[in-house]
């Protein structure tokens, strides 16, 4: 996982640190975001999810989308095919 911090600010008693998460490696998308709130002592008071990684749109994100698995429909023998009216 790859972490960037977004946004950091210091309150009366804690911090408060926004950081994005991401594979390594080609990730095209939108990454995970969290916010964290760190009481001055050091200890997590709270963390809050933000927004869910999205991979970019586009490819085959489906196994049943991928060339060769059409099946009937594809090749011609959907509901209106002529071989189904003989």
């Amino acid at each position: 996982m790859v972490f960037n911090v977004v946004q950091r600010k210091e309150r009366e008693d804690f911090y408060v640190i926004t950081l994005s998460k991401r594979p390594e490696g080609d990730f095209e998308g939108q990454p995970r975001q969290e916010k964290f709130f760190i009481e001055k002592e050091g200890s997590v008071a709270h963390q809050q999810v933000l927004s869910l990684p999205r991979a970019k749109v586009g490819g085959f994100p489906n196994r049943s989308h991928r060339p060769g698995r059409c099946g009937a429909y594809c090749s011609g023998g959907g509901p209106d095919s002529d071989s189904r009216r003989r």
